[in-house]
Formats: C-alpha cells, sequence, structure tokens
C-alpha cells in the first residue's frame, strides 16, 4: 500500500531534519507539520540528487509565502550545478501535482533565469549573489527537480508544459535536466542510500 511508503519516507524525514529545517515564519501551529514536511522534502531532494549533507540541504530551502513555485535552491560551485526544486507532500500518497502548480513552477523558473529577484522572497533574495554567479558562468548546468508522495505519474498537461519548456531553455544547447522524483523513487531512494544506484526519471 503506498500509504505504508509514505509513511516510511515522513519518517526518514523527521529523523533526518527535525532540528535542521527553519520553520519561524510558520504560524499557525496546524501547518506546521504539513509545511515541514513539503520543506524537509525539498531539502531531501537536492540531499539526495546533489550528494550533500542534510545541513546543507536545509539550508537550500526557500519554501514560504512569495516563493513564486521555488522551494529550495543549491549551488555546487564544484561541480557548476544549480539544483532547483519543488515539492509537494501529499498526505494519502495518491495522485500527482496539479497542472496550475507545475506552471507556476516553470514561471518561477523562468523569473529566476531572468533574474528578477523582485518576484521572490527574502530566503531567496538572500541567495541571489550565488544564483548570479552560477547564471554568468558558461560552464553552469541546471538541475530541475520535481519531488512529490504521491504515486502517480504527471498528468499529460503537466508532462507537455514542461516538454515546452525543457525544449524552449535547450535549443541551443542542453543546459537543463529534469529529475522527477515520486513516491516509487523517493521509496527507492530510502532503500538505495545516498549515493546509491537509483534510476532517476526524466521521463515527461
Amino acid at each position: 500500500m503506498s500509504i505504508i511508503h509514505v509513511n516510511q519516507i515522513k519518517n526518514h524525514l523527521i529523523k533526518t531534519y527535525e532540528d535542521l529545517i527553519d520553520m519561524k515564519d510558520v504560524k499557525k501551529v496546524d501547518e506546521k507539520r504539513s509545511q515541514f514536511l513539503t520543506r524537509a522534502l525539498a531539502a531531501y531532494s537536492i540531499q539526495y540528487i546533489s550528494g550533500i549533507s542534510p545541513e546543507l540541504a536545509a539550508q537550500s530551502v526557500t519554501d514560504g509565502t512569495k516563493d513564486n513555485g521555488l522551494d529550495a535552491i543549491f549551488y555546487d560551485e564544484r561541480k557548476k550545478v544549480l539544483y532547483i526544486t519543488q515539492s509537494k507532500w501529499i498526505h494519502d500518497g495518491v495522485g500527482e501535482p496539479e497542472n496550475g502548480d507545475i506552471k507556476k513552477y516553470i514561471s518561477g523558473l523562468k523569473d529566476l533565469y531572468d533574474l528578477n529577484f523582485e518576484r521572490f522572497n527574502i530566503k531567496i533574495n538572500e541567495k541571489q549573489e550565488i544564483i548570479k554567479q552560477a547564471m554568468w558562468d558558461p560552464g553552469t548546468k541546471y538541475e530541475v527537480i520535481l519531488t512529490y508522495t504521491g504515486i502517480n505519474d504527471l498528468s499529460e498537461p503537466s508532462s507537455l508544459d514542461f516538454k515546452d519548456f525543457l525544449s524552449e531553455m535547450n535549443d541551443t544547447s542542453q543546459l537543463v535536466h529534469l529529475t522527477l522524483l515520486n513516491q516509487k523513487s523517493l521509496h527507492t531512494s530510502l532503500t538505495a542510500g545516498l549515493g546509491g544506484e537509483l534510476e532517476l526519471s526524466n521521463s515527461v
């Protein structure tokens, strides 16, 4: 049952990130657990894909009001890869992110690539210099991640939106790579371990 997988993912996130994720901006008590899981999931996706520590991954979280769809950002200066994540915690493990969320994510990515920092929150603006450093380096590659605890693949409209986005961004060279981490991939990653052999999906 998918709910078992979701609970195992949840337990791992709590165990790893309980004391690392900044939650000071979340004022409503009834929203804290859900927001924590969304942020921890974003951090975990970057930790897993990039191989950085949980501490660094937690610092990458940008989720909050006016995040423009971008829940975590991390630039690996050594590898010259800018990692960007949107995460969706789906409590019952059923479904996939709504198409409106995908459109918001893609719009936010374009704003980031255009360096429109006025459209982002303070968390992203605090990373402005490192983001500019990444954007101005011709050797930088971009790892765009969508992670969610639903069992379903993306809907056709969402897949088409990502295909159009990748086609636009990679029209002259292969700069942007998309990784999808759904419930199955996330659960497999827990058994594979960080740096383990996990086949990640970028098929949309």
